[in-house]
């Protein structure tokens, strides 16, 4: 899922019991991350740089600047 200021969107979904689609969402968190996003597996407040297969939602945030 993918934080966005209206709540949530989809990104991909995927099963540990398929390899193709664990496969396919192993690309899209690498180049989500790639992209700036941080990913958190839902709650946890732990990020993520390699896809756990365990979980069963991934949060997607971009970071939040501040000072």
């Amino acid at each position: 899922m993918r934080r966005i200021l209206a709540g949530y969107e989809p990104v991909i979904e995927w099963s540990a019991d398929d390899a193709s689609s664990v496969e396919a969402a192993e690309k899209v968190l690498a180049d989500e991350i790639k992209a700036g996003y941080s990913a958190v597996i839902a709650g946890d407040n732990d990020p993520v740089r390699e896809f756990p297969t365990h979980a069963e939602t991934i949060i997607l945030t971009m970071p939040m600047g501040g000072g």
